[in-house]
């Protein structure tokens, strides 16, 4: 396992402008890339935006469509893991894709049946893919059909067509008002590893990935930002390293 590190100063940076001493904590980003005073502002223009993006007011739930239990969402998020994974998306993908979800279900006023949810969970899924996979180049071609199939061979019960997630791809942007610069717990969390200078292959960070991965399926975290998330998840995973 990695050293143990001290996290607090880091941690609690994150809400301090000035950082640590007046200036600004050094990361593990190599400064002739990107100085630490260029990420912090970065970090803290993240955080701006996550509080004017949150899905409600912070310590409450979000307020979700007419008839739409906690467990829908949960077996919604592990269609999209699952339809992620056979697609082999990134973790950054996989984690927007979350917040696109959760911020059109927010702004649903209508029911929302179980065909649809399925159809919307791919939908936002293949959105966050083109949004943040571009090298692959999706934005040259229509990839709803691969998502369609895909999805079926994954839950036979999946009854969507190409047709359809396009027609619900065209109702989900204009809802989110075309911005998808939405921060994650997955990209707070990239931030404060390299801030507390654990590595990317190290095993805080594969364990603090797991744990962000398993945030997705509980309802109830959705009520703390995504930045206390990662702090959390990170923490936690430290803990464990410390034990094995």
């Amino acid at each position: 396992p990695e050293p143990p590190r001290r996290l607090g100063g880091a941690l609690g940076a994150a809400s301090d402008p000035s950082g640590v001493g007046g200036g600004c904590p050094p990361v593990s980003i190599p400064a002739s890339l990107l100085p630490p005073h260029m990420v912090w502002s970065i970090l803290h223009t993240m955080q701006r935006q996550e509080r004017g993006q949150g899905l409600g007011s912070p310590g409450t739930p979000p307020c979700w469509p007419p008839g739409f239990a906690p467990l829908d969402r949960s077996t919604l998020m592990d269609l999209v893991i699952g339809l992620a994974t056979q697609l082999t998306l990134n973790d950054c993908t996989l984690h927007l894709a979350g917040r696109i979800i959760d911020g059109y279900l927010t702004r649903q006023e209508k029911p929302v049946t179980a065909d649809q949810l399925q159809v919307i969970g791919a939908t936002c899924l293949k959105i966050a893919d083109v949004f943040a996979e571009q090298s692959k180049e999706y934005y040259k071609q229509e990839n709803a059909v691969e998502y369609a199939d895909a999805a079926q061979n994954l839950s036979p019960r999946f009854r969507a067509t190409s047709e359809q997630m396009l027609a619900c791809e065209k109702d989900v942007l204009p809802r989110l008002n075309f911005d998808l610069h939405l921060p994650t717990a997955h990209w707070f969390l990239q931030c404060y590893l390299a801030y507390a200078r654990f590595t990317s292959t190290g095993s805080v960070a594969r364990t603090s990935a797991f744990l962000a991965d398993l945030t997705l399926l509980d309802h109830e975290l959705l009520q703390y930002p995504s930045s206390l998330r990662a702090q959390c998840v990170m923490v936690l995973a430290v803990l464990v390293a410390q034990q094995t």
